[in-house]
């Protein structure tokens, strides 16, 4: 079995993949905090407090849709990193860590 050459794409790739998926994380268990810092609904919420903008709708909805608008961004970015890594002919095959 062939090895596959983990490159700095591809782990940039799982990386940003990662981070997405504590994104929807954060959104599935209503986390206001992640690390000790904002999520990203939370961050967008004190946003718009700070700069006086009304939403018409429920802001935490709006917010949520926000964050899983980036998280899916996130995973797709990662995917595209994960596909360049592969692109090369020597890296096509099985991956084994």
């Amino acid at each position: 079995m062939k090895s596959v050459v983990v490159t700095r794409k591809w782990k940039y790739g799982a990386s940003i993949y990662q981070t997405a998926i504590l994104i929807n994380d954060d959104i599935i268990d209503h986390a206001s905090l992640r690390r000790n810092q904002p999520t990203i609904a939370v961050y967008y919420m004190n946003d718009w407090e700070a700069k006086g903008i009304e939403i018409k709708r429920n802001s935490y909805d709006v917010a949520n849709s926000m964050a899983i608008c980036a998280g899916g961004l996130g995973m797709c970015y990662a995917n595209q990193k994960v596909a360049e890594a592969y692109s090369r002919l020597d890296n096509l095959g099985i991956l084994t860590l």
